[in-house]
């Protein structure tokens, strides 16, 4: 199956002046699953601090030292990788949504690798793990900051405002307390 690279996070570059980063997972050459962080736009993997990492399950030791050692593991959790790589394997390499909405994302550049973000991780955050509302924060940050551009399309603008809309339901329904079942 051939499938685009799935943004899995981002983050303010660790080297680069004025530069996003981009976790990104595809298929792997050696193992089932790669890692790497990408600094362009069109997520090609670019020359960075460390190797990509390659792995079948998310508990191997690879991977979780990439993770630590990256500092990639303070901006997502092996929990939503672990969701990830189960889209990506039903063929899945971003939501609907973000497929639908390609040719717009695609004119904010860089920036729309932070929508593509956004999108892809309502699939993947728990609401309910221990960090889903630190992640929730700061992707709630990146859209506030994106919706304030000048000149967005209405498009885009719908599309930040339904991104914000699904995370507050999926935020606010796992909130609700458990009801027993009716008897």
């Amino acid at each position: 199956m051939n499938l685009s690279p799935r943004i899995l996070a981002t983050r303010v570059s660790k080297t680069q002046t004025d530069s996003l980063e981009a976790l990104c997972l595809e298929w792997g050459i050696d193992k089932r699953f790669r890692l790497y962080t990408s600094t362009d736009e069109d997520l090609s993997e670019s020359v960075w601090d460390l190797d990509p990492v390659e792995f079948t399950d998310v508990e191997e030791t690879d991977l979780v030292t990439y993770l630590v050692e990256s500092l990639w593991l303070t901006e997502i959790s092996i929990e939503e990788i672990r969701t990830a790589c189960g889209l990506y394997t039903n063929g899945i390499a971003e939501t609907p949504a973000a497929a639908l909405h390609k040719p717009s994302i695609t004119l904010l550049g860089s920036l729309g690798v932070l929508l593509t973000e956004a999108l892809n991780r309502i699939q993947t955050i728990n609401p309910t793990d221990q960090d889903a509302p630190e992640a929730r924060r700061r992707i709630e940050q990146r859209l506030h900051h994106l919706a304030k551009l000048p000149g967005l399309s209405s498009v885009v603008q719908d599309l930040i405002s339904d991104c914000r809309s699904s995370y507050l339901e999926l935020f606010s329904a796992a909130a609700q307390p458990l009801r027993p079942a009716e008897k």
